[in-house]
Order: C-alpha cells, then sequence, then structure tokens
C-alpha cells in the first residue's frame, strides 16, 4: 500500500523539485511510494541526473515551469524573480518543511539558533527517548528529511531547523527554542535583519517558546511570554522577574530548576561553556517530559562528529575535527575550550560574516594559524592587520595543504585543530566530508 499524497500537495498532477539537496531527494523518495500517480521534473543547478525523472540542469534551469507545484531545496531562495513569476502565475511553492508540518500529528520538539542547533536536538532526542522508551528521533537539519516522516509511526520528533527552512514559513510545534543568534549565512540572506526574521519564525509558530536569557538578540524575536527561560549569568532574581513556568540555571557545579537542585554537572561530560548552554536548552526543552532517570542519562551523551571531535595523539600532538565551524563565532567558541597551544587550520569559502569574533579568541589561543582556500587569505589579511602575533606561514592552496604544513610545525603539546570559520563548498561537499578528509589526512588514510 502506498503512502498518502500529503494535503500540500493535493490535486497537483505534475510536482517540480527545485534544487536536488538531501531535503528533496527525501521528498522524491516519499512521493515515489505516493498511491496517486503524479509526475516529476528536478530541476538543479549543475550535473545531476534520475533514472525515472526527467532532470532540467544548467543555467536556464528555471526557464518554462509549467508544474502545479515546486518544491524547493532550502538552498533555493523563494524570491527569485523566476520562482516568484511562477507564484503569481498560480504555481504552489513548496518545501519539504512545509510540507511536513503541515500534516504531522507528531509532536514536534524544534531548535534553531547560529549555534549549538545540532547538539541541543541530539540531546533533546536523547532525553525524550530515553524517558518514553519509545524513539524520539533527531531529524530535520541535522541530516534526515522531514517528509518521508510522514510514513512512520513516531509520535514525537526532535527538529533541526536552519534559517533557510524558516525562511517563509512559520511551522507549528509543541515547543521552540532559538539557541543563540550571531552573524551567519550573510552569503544567502540579504543582511542580518532578514537573516534574524528567519529565525523568529520559529517562535511565531511555537506553543511553548524556550528562551535563553543571556543572548538579548534571541530576546527580540521573541514577541510572547516565554514558557521555560535559562541563563549562566542570571541571577535567581532576574530569572523570577520573567515569570515563565519554569527557570534553569548553574550553580555550585549543579543545575537548578525553580531554585531547586535538578542535576550535578558531574553527569555531563560535554566540555566547553557552549555546551552547558545547550544542556540548559535541552533541560528546557524537555522539561515535563522527562524523569530523573532520563536526566541523569545525560551522561552517556558523547560529542557529535566534527564538533572539536578528538580524532589522534600522535606523538604528543593532538587532533581535533570540528569542520561544522563554518562562521567565525563559531570557531571563537570552540577555541575558547582549549588551554594548550593551538595550530588553527582556517579557511574555505567565506560567508560574509564579520570576522572580528577571531581576532582575541585566535591571539590568545593560537600558537600558529594555517590559511587554505579563499577565506585563508582574508583571514590571513584580517589577523595581519589586528597584529596577531603567532606563526602565520603563507597560505595553504587545500586542506591536504594546510595539514602536511601542520604536521610539519607541530610540537609535543600542541593541539592541531580543524575549525574553519567557513563553508567546505570550495574543496567539499559539505561539512562532513571536509571532516571525514581531515580525519583520514591525520591518521594516514590518505597520501
Amino acid at each position: 500500500m502506498g503512502h498518502f499524497l500529503p494535503t500540500a500537495l493535493k490535486d497537483c498532477q505534475s510536482i517540480g523539485l527545485v534544487g536536488p539537496g538531501r531535503s528533496n531527494l527525501g521528498v522524491l523518495s516519499y512521493l515515489e511510494e505516493c498511491d496517486k500517480k503524479i509526475s516529476v521534473t528536478l530541476r538543479g543547478e549543475g550535473i545531476f541526473s534520475h533514472p525515472r525523472y526527467p532532470v532540467r540542469c544548467g543555467e536556464g534551469y528555471l526557464d518554462g515551469i509549467c508544474e502545479d507545484a515546486l518544491i524547493l531545496s532550502p538552498s533555493v531562495r523563494p524570491d527569485h524573480p523566476k520562482i516568484q513569476a511562477a507564484k503569481e502565475a498560480g504555481v504552489r511553492i513548496l518545501s519539504d518543511t512545509e510540507i511536513f508540518f503541515t500534516d504531522t500529528q507528531a509532536k514536534c520538539f524544534a531548535v534553531s539558533g547560529s549555534d549549538g542547533k545540532s547538539t541541543t536536538t541530539a540531546m533533546i532526542s536523547h532525553l525524550l527517548t530515553e524517558a518514553t522508551k519509545a524513539m524520539v528521533p533527531a531529524v530535520g537539519n541535522i541530516g534526515r528529511p522531514l517528509t518521508p516522516l510522514l510514513a512512520l509511526p513516531h509520535t514525537a520528533y526532535a527538529v533541526e531547523l536552519s534559517s533557510f527552512q524558516l525562511f517563509h514559513y512559520a511551522p507549528k510545534t509543541e515547543r521552540a527554542v532559538i539557541t543563540n543568534l550571531t552573524e551567519n549565512h550573510l552569503n544567502w540572506h540579504r543582511g542580518m535583519e532578514e537573516y534574524a526574521a528567519a529565525k523568529a519564525r520559529l517562535y511565531d509558530g511555537t506553543k511553548e517558546p524556550v528562551l535563553s536569557l543571556d543572548d538579548p538578540a534571541c530576546d527580540r524575536l521573541l514577541k510572547k511570554a516565554p514558557f521555560c527561560v535559562y541563563s549562566l549569568k542570571k541571577s535567581e532574581k532576574e530569572l523570577s522577574k520573567c515569570k515563565a513556568e519554569f527557570a534553569y540555571y548553574i550553580k555550585n557545579d549543579c543545575v537548578y530548576e525553580n531554585g531547586r537542585t535538578f542535576l550535578p554537572l558531574s553527569f555531563f561530560h560535554l566540555s566547553g561553556e557552549y555546551n552547558l548552554y545547550n544542556l540548559l536548552a535541552a533541560l528546557a526543552m524537555t522539561v515535563g517530559y522527562t524523569t530523573e532517570e532520563s536526566v541523569r542519562s545525560i551522561k552517556d551523551l558523547r560529542p557529535l562528529a566534527h564538533r572539536c571531535e578528538p580524532i589522534a595523539d600522535l606523538g604528543g600532538v593532538r587532533y581535533f575535527d570540528s569542520s561544522i565551524d563554518s562562521s567565525p563565532s563559531r570557531t571563537e567558541k570552540t577555541l575558547s575550550c582549549f588551554s594548550s597551544p593551538v595550530i588553527l587550520l582556517l579557511g574555505g569559502l567565506g560567508k560574509g560574516c564579520s570576522l572580528s569574533p577571531l581576532a582575541h579568541a585566535v591571539q590568545k589561543n593560537c600558537r600558529a594559524v594555517i590559511g587554505f582556500g579563499p577565506f585563508g587569505k582574508e583571514a590571513y589579511a584580517f589577523l595581519s592587520a589586528e597584529g596577531y602575533t603567532g606563526i602565520l606561514p603563507p597560505p595553504a592552496k587545500r586542506l591536504a595543504d594546510a595539514v602536511a604544513l601542520a604536521k610539519s610545525i607541530a610540537k609535543e603539546g600542541d593541539c592541531v585543530l580543524l575549525s574553519p570559520a567557513a563553508t567546505s563548498f570550495d574543496e567539499f561537499e559539505n561539512f562532513s566530508a571536509r571532516g571525514a578528509y581531515f580525519r583520514a589526512l591525520v591518521t594516514k588514510d590518505i597520501t
């Protein structure tokens, strides 16, 4: 028996999928199993093929739109002139996110933000799974398309949503948090105001907003009273003024909930202040659904791949993969975790963000900086102008060259850290491919 045709695609005989990204391939896998006969056209930039459906690629890939509906990959702006013209002509403009949230009956605990989205989403998934003894998967931008979930029996999800997915849609969710707001994706968004407005849509559609009181930018996005608040910096008195139903904070090496000891930090093994924020966000997002036993299972969590992940200790030199760090503010947070001298690998393709978060963090923590790719040159110019006093060898062309150079100058006690502060798209399909290649270079699986 096939899947039902989603409500958002009701009465559509032809559907165009714009951009052959992971989310749209997930939509396609679902549509292939629908009872109703439909025709699908994939429209994508670059070279792409499909054995069953026609594909239109290249410069004119948006010419001649004639489908009843277009489903846009998150990387495709819905305000593209040709897409807007199609919309005005009556074509439905949709996304994987909208298709899923229109029909799902599951409770969705949604996370967005500039940093910490995936780790917080994974923590929520873990806590809810442990509490309910039923799988609550981590889905969405964390790497699992949403539409195929309509065919599955799960009653709850931890959903990571990017600013691209929220650009023109406010999903209806049970509970939502925006972890923080710093410059990111300004190579796609037309300024910080547009980026913030996209994030704000997550709060617009939720029943129970969760708010970090330590990020004024997030506070400005919330137009109603928070259900739950959390902070590492505010006093109990300041927290109580919010009149939220729940408040989480840390003192005396414990997490406190509404003034009572809730969880000793000895149960939590992820390092860095930013992970304490992720922990508080996850606890706030799951309050009322967890038990004391399930909360203490947080001790079993380990870092997600490519997030300050230790990968090797070679002759007293430790190597760390934080390929996920695709913005300067993210690299700044990762550097704050290190007390040993760091050789930082910095590079890729920039996002148009300010490099100012790098200045103090690099000067304080980095014995050397090795740039690679286009962003490596940009970062070198910035650090030189800022008076960086560490080793700054000529920038490398590729990541492989940067790793070889790092190995040649590293000495016992150093940490070699891949925290690029930029996207991977000069050399790699995504950050995980970049991280995997880095690991292989370090462990000599690649010559």
